[in-house]
């Protein structure tokens, strides 16, 4: 079972590496970012916000008016940035697994499928999907995933600037609470399912080598 959880860790982790280099060269395309720019203009006036705030006497972080507005315009600037970076996730973990057999690359690397928890059929489209819209995504430290990068996008597009910083936090926190919860659920589990794997009634086997 030690075994198991390692290369089900392995795998996962080629697969989060791989996604992150498809949306880190998607995302520098200009012509798929219309507002690169604009983007990379905000976030540098963020981080320079940011930096001149921690150095102070005060060493802290001061969300005031502009700091708002400078959040907002990163968020909004990069709204095709998270469009790219949910789409790829879906995609990936949806269509690979699909055409090989319930694998990804990092799957295969680690000698792992996806099954379904019925054994008289395989795991469908939806199954897939519903998988790459639940599974935990790790980056700088946070969790996050699919659905709450949609719904954080829905939202802030529909409400523009009204009740951003409300929902931005509302949709991290979920991000992060689900992501642990997930993990700590599939560590705690002998059978080391995981909230996401009883969800879309699947479950992640070891191939047989021999």
């Amino acid at each position: 079972m030690k075994n198991y959880k390692f290369k089900r860790a392995v795998a996962y982790f080629i697969d989060l590496f791989i996604i992150s280099i498809i949306i880190t060269l998607l995302s520098n395309i200009k012509a798929i970012n219309p507002k690169y720019d604009e983007y990379r203009e905000a976030y540098n006036k963020y981080t320079e916000k940011v930096n001149d705030s921690v150095s102070s006497e005060n060493k802290s972080l001061t969300i005031d008016k502009e700091m708002e507005e400078l959040m907002y315009k990163v968020s909004y600037y990069s709204i095709s940035f998270t469009i790219i970076e949910a789409s790829v996730i879906i995609l990936y973990f949806t269509i690979f697994p699909l055409l090989f057999g319930g694998q990804t690359i990092g799957k295969k690397i680690t000698r792992l499928r996806i099954e379904s928890l019925n054994d008289n059929k395989k795991p469908s489209f939806f199954n897939y999907l519903l998988r790459s819209l639940l599974l935990p995504m790790f980056s700088t430290g946070l969790f996050y995933c699919a659905i709450t990068l949609i719904g954080n996008l829905i939202f802030l597009v529909a409400f523009k600037r009204a009740h951003f910083m409300t929902i931005n936090k509302v949709f991290m926190m979920v991000g992060i609470v689900w992501g642990y919860a997930d993990t700590i659920y599939c560590l705690s589990r002998e059978d080391n399912k995981s909230l996401h794997d009883l969800i879309t009634q699947t479950h992640v086997v070891e191939i047989n080598t021999k």
